[in-house]
């Protein structure tokens, strides 16, 4: 049974054992397609067409009949067979006073989002209306969670590689949807919020302005969005993909921003697996939480794409702070010159 707990440090921590039992067939030396037949499947893969039945629940699809579960879908999302929360516990919580000890039961929803139905082809290999595919499964998924008054906060995010979490080749993302609001977004929101109290204007709203201006981080620029390496980017090659208007809530993308990020994003993706082949990375949708006292004025959503280019040492994991090896700048300068093949 899973259970969040919390004491001595300012975070949770979801303890879940269902997660050790998921299944595992990416290796360490390769960072996501396995080079087979992209449209036969994989006999002893769950996300397959035709292995539907091996999956959770389906929460939404993509497909041409309206058959639940049927084999004729482009991109199907369906709850985890391995969660880290379970919607099926009550939302409890337990405080021990005399040791400061919190318990929580380990209530949420955790989905995955079959990005593809053929095996051993990456997100970044996808045709862009595939891609738009996707992240409108994201927003449909968004929307109807946030009707769940139990959700304070849900995050999207996607492992693509085993140094960055994956455990199947098959490409997918998850979802998962949470009580409350996870600290990182809290420091986040906070942040936010005191700028805007101070100056009356969005901080990211501010950053995108100032890229702009200066470009010496800016990767690429559509219509709506821009790519940067933000100026303190975490992480070598970390990257950002920002709406350039102010906008809190991916659930109010429309179509047409959608189609515009879809291409962004494809682009930025594609960049970043030629740069470095193999590579594993990340990529996170930070949105704006559900609860009432987050409003709408101050808080900026983006996505994240976080390659994984090396290892975390003592003193990250001790400080909570990181130490980047490439300039933010050097890493746009690169993104920015790079010419796919």
């Amino acid at each position: 049974m899973a259970e969040l707990r919390h004491s001595v440090q300012p975070r949770w921590v979801i303890v879940s054992s269902a997660r050790g039992n998921r299944p595992h067939d990416v290796s360490s030396d390769h960072s996501g397609s396995d080079g087979g037949n992209h449209s036969g499947g994989n006999h002893s893969c769950p996300f397959c067409r035709n292995h539907e039945h091996e999956t959770g629940d389906e929460t939404f699809a993509f497909r041409e009949s309206d058959v639940v579960s049927a084999p004729d879908w482009s991109v199907r999302v369906v709850y985890n067979k391995f969660p880290a929360v379970d919607s099926s516990l009550s939302p409890t919580c337990t405080i021990d006073e005399d040791c400061h000890r919190s318990r929580r039961s380990g209530f949420g929803s955790h989905e995955v989002v079959v990005e593809t139905p053929e095996h051993g082809i990456q997100f970044a290999e996808l045709p862009i209306d595939q891609v738009e595919r996707v992240l409108k499964a994201f927003r449909h998924r968004l929307k109807d969670l946030k009707n769940d008054k139990r959700f304070q906060y849900v995050q999207v995010f996607k492992n693509n590689g085993k140094e960055a979490g994956a455990s199947l080749r098959h490409s997918h993302s998850q979802i998962i949807a949470l009580p409350m609001v996870p600290q990182e977004l809290m420091w986040q929101v906070k942040n936010s919020k005191e700028f805007f109290e101070r100056k009356g204007r969005c901080l990211l709203c501010e950053s995108v302005k100032a890229d702009l201006r200066d470009r010496s981080r800016l990767i690429d620029q559509s219509s709506r969005f821009v790519s940067v390496a933000p100026f303190e980017a975490r992480f070598p090659f970390e990257t950002w993909i920002i709406p350039i208007n102010h906008s809190s809530n991916f659930e109010g993308t429309s179509d047409s921003e959608i189609g515009d990020l879809a291409r962004l994003l494809h682009l930025t993706l594609k960049k970043i697996v030629q740069q470095f082949p193999g590579a594993a990375y990340n990529y996170v949708l930070y949105n704006n939480p559900f609860c009432e006292e987050t409003k709408t004025e101050y808080f900026h959503w983006y996505i994240a794409i976080l390659p994984r280019l090396g290892v975390l040492g003592g003193f990250e994991l001790a400080t909570g702070w990181t130490i980047n090896t490439v300039a933010p700048e050097k890493a746009a300068q690169t993104l920015r010159e790079c010419v796919l093949k």
